[in-house]
């Protein structure tokens, strides 16, 4: 049986965090649990900040301008400057992961979990700057387990209620499937793909206006909510650019896709770029699985 294992942080990387790590079998409690600590880190923090400023400025030069490719031959060394700053998040974290008064959690993770074992992490906390830390490449999964999948979920969660769990009819799956700005990048290939889907009815929505995905939302029941195109974090905060012109905000989704839940929604999936905002803001709707690029990992709104 697969093997869950949870990674409590509470704190930030200017105070410090508290570490609390449970390992038990999928679906059943844990059968062991270690506290730890880890300092304050203002230095991964400072570089935090500097990857995401150069993997965005890299997004919009590809992208948002991508005609300018041709003449502009600066892009090999902003791709390469952007290399280089996700490798210092990557030294800084496993550095920190390193230190002794984080040990014992190391140590108890390898005494109950084998390397060839299937094993999904969940690490839980509500400080943004831990949520954007390359987990997947820490060293201790990295190189010694790989079948391990980290995943982002809520601190506090509740369980899903029965009306949510009748999610996949006797009939056929029902997906929405939105197909946004695509300025610079192919959302052909997410159209086929999910033509090719066995079992699957798919109703697509190409560049629309908040309308047709309101109605939609409000008057249809679906399965699987798909998203591809643009999208942006700001802070906490997420959007998606739905068309060339316009952009939406989760919160001016709220009440449709709060509806679409009570109706059987059980996973929301946006595949585009800069997802966080995203994913903070959909896990208050109790989507039961969310999966939005990070860049670095998957969210999952799973309660585990």
């Amino acid at each position: 049986m697969r093997k869950l294992v949870v990674l409590k942080l509470d704190g930030d990387l200017h105070l410090g965090v508290q570490v609390t790590l449970e390992i038990g079998e999928e679906g059943k409690r844990p059968i062991t649990e270690i506290t730890g600590k880890l300092p304050s880190n203002p230095d991964m923090a400072t570089a935090i900040d500097q990857w995401q400023s150069t993997y965005r400025s890299l997004w919009k030069f590809t992208r948002i301008k991508a005609k300018k490719i041709i003449y502009d031959g600066s892009i090999s060394q902003r791709r390469q400057e952007c290399n280089t700053k996700a490798s210092e998040v990557q030294e800084h974290l496993n550095n920190w992961l390193l230190l002794e008064s984080f040990r014992p959690v190391r140590e108890k993770w390898l005494k109950h979990l084998m390397p060839d074992e299937e094993v999904r992490v969940l690490i839980r906390t509500h400080c943004l700057q831990l949520k954007k830390l390359p987990w997947h490449l820490w060293d201790l999964i990295d190189q010694h387990y790989p079948k391990a999948e980290v995943v982002l979920s809520v601190p506090e969660s509740e369980p899903v209620t029965a009306a949510l769990q009748t999610s996949i009819s006797r009939n056929k799956i029902r997906i929405l499937a939105i197909l946004g700005n695509s300025d610079g990048i192919d959302v052909e290939q997410d159209r086929q793909l999910l033509e090719k889907l066995p079992g699957v009815t798919t109703t697509f929505l190409v560049e629309p206006e908040y309308s047709d995905i309101d109605d939609n939302l409000w008057k249809q029941p679906w399965n699987i909510l798909f998203f591809a195109g643009h999208s942006n974090s700001e802070g906490e905060a997420g959007c998606i650019y739905i068309n060339k012109t316009d952009k939406l905000t989760i919160d001016e989704l709220r009440y449709a896709l709060t509806n679409a839940v009570a109706n059987g929604l059980q996973l929301a999936i946006f595949n585009s770029c800069d997802g966080l905002g995203l994913a903070r803001e959909l896990q208050n709707l109790q989507i039961p699985q969310i999966i939005a690029v990070l860049s670095w990992v998957q969210y999952s709104n799973s309660s585990g």
